[in-house]
């Protein structure tokens, strides 16, 4: 089976969300295709992080940029707002070789990206 997850939040990102989706990703990607649609790593301007985006031949990690991520609600949104647009687009693309869509929170519009056919 061929499963495509969307997540804002992926390691090397440190937080609870990007934990959470490792994990899961590494247990999926045992018996099935793993394709990882996320933006690039950004809420840490002062740690160096390696990205490693190779955790098994099963897993395609696919990045792309979006605005900084803030503590300010209205600038969080707009971030938001930005990571839905640009993974529709492409999510467009990559849905039609999946047979399963997961979108995760805490980003919120992530949730509409499950409806793209």
């Amino acid at each position: 089976m061929k499963i495509l997850i969307i997540t804002h939040n992926f390691p090397p990102d440190l937080g609870a969300a990007s934990f959470r989706m490792e994990s899961l990703i590494r247990f999926l990607s045992e018996k099935h295709q793993v394709t990882v649609l996320t933006a690039y790593p950004n809420r840490y301007k002062s740690i160096k992080v390696e990205m490693k985006d190779n955790f098994n031949e099963n897993v395609k990690v696919v990045r792309i940029p979006s605005l900084k991520q803030s503590n300010n609600l209205f600038q969080r949104g707009i971030s938001f707002l930005d990571f839905f647009l640009k993974s529709y687009i492409i999510a467009r693309k990559l849905v039609k070789g999946h047979d399963v869509v997961v979108a995760t929170s805490p980003q919120i519009f992530s949730g509409f990206l499950v409806s793209v056919k």
